[in-house]
């Protein structure tokens, strides 16, 4: 009895600290994922040291930013607690479907149209000089009230409405910040050519 005690202590004690150490990506909410070369919850906070580099944690972020961790070994651990009291709150599977839709953005969502024709509209508006900032900004905010139409998935399964929203509340802001992009850059290389012409009057 005693002897098999021991055994079941010193497994705890070498197991627990591998824990932490275990290599995976860390899959965040907004879609985005990161490789860790070794990981640990601390309270209310996710500290993590990025593949390559030593097993110091050097990089820290809300835990309640992250969705889960999913480590090389085929394991997950899912940070996202969805709040039950009042059944308000999306489930594990419906976030995890909605960040899928947000990933899904990211790799087709390639719309140039909407830079090009942010230049566009910047480079109108200098023509107001500095009171004509505010339109591309309105621009874009006009813009983003369209949503983009999902593209059916690549190897033709079946998309929830959670994954369609994750697709569309991502590519709509994609689409926001390719056009107000577009929109400084144009503001400013109009500005700077009314610059040019005034003063070589």
């Amino acid at each position: 009895m005693l002897r098999s005690l021991l055994i079941i202590l010193f497994a705890n004690l070498i197991l627990t600290p591998l824990a932490g150490y275990a290599q995976g990506t860390i899959v965040f909410l907004n879609g985005k994922e990161k490789r860790f070369e070794a990981a640990e919850i601390k309270g209310e906070y996710l500290h993590y040291s990025v593949e390559g580099d030593t097993m110091d944690f050097k990089k820290v972020v809300d835990r309640y930013n992250v969705f889960s961790l999913k480590y090389d070994n085929g394991t997950e651990d899912v940070l996202y607690k969805p709040d039950t009291t009042y059944g308000e709150d999306p489930s594990v599977e419906e976030v995890r479907d909605y960040i899928k839709g947000e990933q899904y953005a990211m790799k087709r969502y390639r719309k140039p149209m909407n830079f090009i024709s942010g230049v566009g509209v910047g480079l109108a508006s200098s023509a107001a000089g500095f009171y004509g900032i505010p339109i591309p900004l309105a621009y874009s905010t006009v813009l983003g009230r369209f949503d983009p139409k999902v593209p059916a998935n690549e190897d033709g399964s079946i998309q929830s409405e959670s994954f369609k929203m994750g697709y569309q509340k991502k590519a709509r802001n994609m689409k926001i910040k390719n056009s107000l992009l577009g929109g400084a850059v144009g503001f400013a290389v109009g500005i700077t050519a009314l610059v040019v012409i005034f003063s070589n009057d």
